[in-house]
């Protein structure tokens, strides 16, 4: 049973304080909404932007290695406003916050609950990719919705419990395919195997995978694509500092990656005591009130899970394609916050939820500050007025968010990721003058030609007109 009776278990009480923990994910997620476009986002618009069904997943093969879902999700969407490409990421974010705290309420109780919320409506790297136009947040809601599910029918929940999973299920892989990696190990929950046995389990847990088959053929073209319109996914060689970084920015952010040397490694070292602790105080502290099937399903959920489906996205990635860095592993982010929540509660310091409660006010700050500086993304469009001004008819690129800035203009993607031919062409019913706008940023930067190349947005985007 849950283990605190408090005046927050007032149903009234709780919902408000839970609806002001939204309102605070809301504010913090607003802020920097309409920054300029990543490369990896002007692609999220190239997709949703196609102008029919067969266009958009021609482009889907062409550019992306990625599922559906989130796309489509945007397709609909005013796609001339940075805020509204990212409102696809921003929407599931913030729902990840109430459903978390549905997940831990009935296993650790309302106190832990909403310290959870509060710590997920704050954590950093959550808030910076809910303004990112990718389907890493879609995903992650998907997973915790799985999780909020597999969490009841290991308690007994009535087996309808199981739409709620599949629906979760379902939506996390076709957002990112590597959601499997977390999945799995979630439907080996022991406690879930004993309540509804292996064969229903097993039987159920495979369904989501199902509705990827009609996708057989789109992920086949998506290959063939590798090297000619996209470039193949990295195979990195993994090693201690990468796996350091991974877990130092899923829990401080990007920005906790700015220190180097020692003291990066104290990050982690210190970061890797506290779960250690965390872990130690879910599993056996007296304090949490729990009984032995909760405690267990909680352990697994929390502290396992999270574990497991670590490890699991270093093997795929020593192994294949780069699903190693933290962005993929953002599911994991609730489920750990759930686990420190419990064990700032089990710690018999009285003063540790007040401190707890004031430290996420603190980094809530930190985070508002930190998001509202200026953009560290270069400015496309003084480069499209150098080309009106030079009275070109087409503009060719290397970037996609050049594309989209300069949208109202006659521009043609026509080397994405720096593939392509050197010397610039004219593809069909170009219009002479061509302007070449490029980022040097991206491989092979701003190609090659006989024409002089003017420098824009301090030398990270090149213009150069050609008769």
């Amino acid at each position: 049973m849950p283990p605190e009776q408090s005046p927050l278990d007032g149903a009234r009480a709780r919902r408000l304080i839970l609806l002001a923990i939204v309102a605070v994910a809301v504010g913090l997620r607003l802020v920097g909404l309409g920054d300029r476009l990543s490369d990896a986002e002007g692609y999220s618009w190239l997709v949703a932007s196609s102008s029919s069904v067969g266009q958009f997943f021609d482009r889907l093969a062409d550019y992306e290695n990625t599922p559906p879902l989130f796309y489509a999700l945007l397709a609909p969407l005013p796609l001339d406003s940075e805020a509204w490409l990212r409102v696809p990421a921003l929407v599931p974010s913030v729902a990840c916050v109430p459903v978390l705290y549905a997940l831990v309420r009935p296993l650790l109780g309302t106190r832990i609950a909403l310290l959870a919320a509060a710590a997920l409506a704050v954590a950093p790297f959550h808030v910076s990719y809910a303004n990112y136009s990718r389907a890493f947040m879609l995903a992650a809601l998907g997973v915790l919705v799985a999780a909020w599910a597999v969490a009841r029918l290991a308690q007994g929940r009535r087996s309808r419990w199981w739409w709620l999973y599949l629906a979760g299920a379902t939506v996390a892989l076709h957002a990112e395919y590597d959601s499997l990696l977390v999945l799995a190990p979630l439907l080996a929950l022991p406690a879930l195997w004993r309540e509804q046995g292996w064969r229903r389990t097993t039987g159920i847990g495979v369904l989501p995978l199902l509705t990827l088959v009609p996708l057989i053929g789109q992920m086949l073209r998506g290959l063939d694509q590798l090297d000619v319109t996209k470039l193949a996914p990295p195979t990195p060689g993994l090693g201690v500092g990468p796996i350091r970084d991974s877990a130092v920015s899923l829990f401080t952010g990007t920005s906790g990656l700015m220190a180097t040397g020692a003291a990066r490694w104290l990050q982690f070292l210190a970061l890797a005591g506290v779960l250690a602790v965390a872990a130690r105080l879910l599993a056996g502290s007296p304090r949490l009130d729990l009984d032995d099937r909760d405690r267990a399903i909680a352990l697994w959920l929390f502290a396992v899970l999270p574990a497991v489906a670590f490890a699991l996205h270093v093997l795929a990635s020593a192994a294949g394609p780069d699903i190693f860095d933290a962005r993929y592993q953002t599911a994991l982010i609730p489920l750990v916050v759930a686990m420190l929540a419990a064990a700032v509660d089990a710690t018999p310091w009285r003063w540790a939820m007040p401190l707890a409660a004031l430290a996420i006010a603190g980094l809530g700050v930190a985070v508002v500050i930190q998001r509202s500086g200026p953009s560290d993304q270069p400015d496309p469009r003084p480069a499209g007025r150098m080309a009106r001004d030079a009275r070109a008819g087409t503009v060719l690129t290397n970037s996609p968010v050049i594309a989209f800035y300069l949208r109202d203009q006659d521009v043609r993607l026509d080397r994405p990721f720096g593939l392509g031919k050197s010397k610039p062409s004219c593809p069909p019913f170009c219009r002479r003058p061509l302007a070449v706008i490029e980022d040097s940023r991206l491989p092979d930067g701003v190609r090659r030609g006989d024409e002089p190349v003017v420098p824009t947005a301090e030398g990270r985007i090149g213009v150069r007109i050609v008769p």
